[in-house]
């Protein structure tokens, strides 16, 4: 992946035009990121001061793992006093509007949206 694994140190870029992809596939971010650099993250490597990096970043993870789904992603952005908005990709739902809803709840401090392929 051409995609960067940026540490906190990394503010070389305009944040907010930086995309920031939590364990979310090449193919994916590559799809969502439109002119925005991509930056990647793993749900482990969510923390406070991770995050100060990226201020302005746009966020997204995909719904269902491996190696980690949305809600793993949610409880550690919320453990690490995110308040941003969070886009979340998933494959096509049934009804995607009770599984927004069960994420938005899940999100305590900050946005939640479900963008179904």
């Amino acid at each position: 992946m051409s995609a960067q694994k940026n540490g906190p140190d990394d503010n070389t870029a305009d944040q907010s035009q930086i995309f920031l992809a939590i364990d979310l596939p090449e193919n994916l971010a590559r799809a969502f990121a439109g002119t925005r650099q991509i930056r990647t993250m793993s749900v482990e490597d969510i923390t406070a001061a991770s995050l100060a990096a990226y201020p302005t970043a746009v966020l997204a993870c995909p719904l269902l793992g491996p190696p980690a789904d949305a809600i793993s992603v949610i409880q550690a952005l919320g453990a690490a006093g995110f308040a941003g908005q969070l886009t979340v990709i998933s494959p096509r739902l049934p009804n995607p509007a009770m599984v927004e809803r069960e994420l938005r709840v899940a999100a305590r401090g900050f946005r939640v949206n479900l963008v179904p392929l």
